[in-house]
């Protein structure tokens, strides 16, 4: 009895996939098109690690420039406590000057 019901379920899946595919965006060859076939143009930005300090951001040449460095740098010159504030408040002044 269950491997009837697999089976239809399955059927059904098939018979309706192609219908649902064809709503999205798809590749044609090299080429990203839309549902109709029109060449889709996608743009983006990539913000992957945008908070993440690194030594050529922070202008550093020849000094810490992995985000380890940095943080160790950073809490020798503050110490712990205001070390810890700075990191607290470092995205934030990012995104608010």
């Amino acid at each position: 009895m269950h491997k009837f019901r697999l089976v239809r379920l399955l059927l059904l899946f098939l018979v309706f996939a192609p219908q649902v595919n064809a709503q999205f965006a798809h590749t044609d060859h090299k080429q990203i098109v839309d549902a109709a076939g029109k060449p889709l143009l996608i743009r983006s930005t990539n913000l992957g690690n945008w908070l993440v300090p690194e030594g050529y951001m922070w202008l550093f040449e020849g000094g810490p420039q992995s985000p380890t460095e940095i943080r160790a740098l950073v809490l020798e010159l503050l110490g712990p406590e205001a070390s810890a504030a700075f990191w607290q408040k470092y995205p934030r002044q990012l995104r608010h000057p």
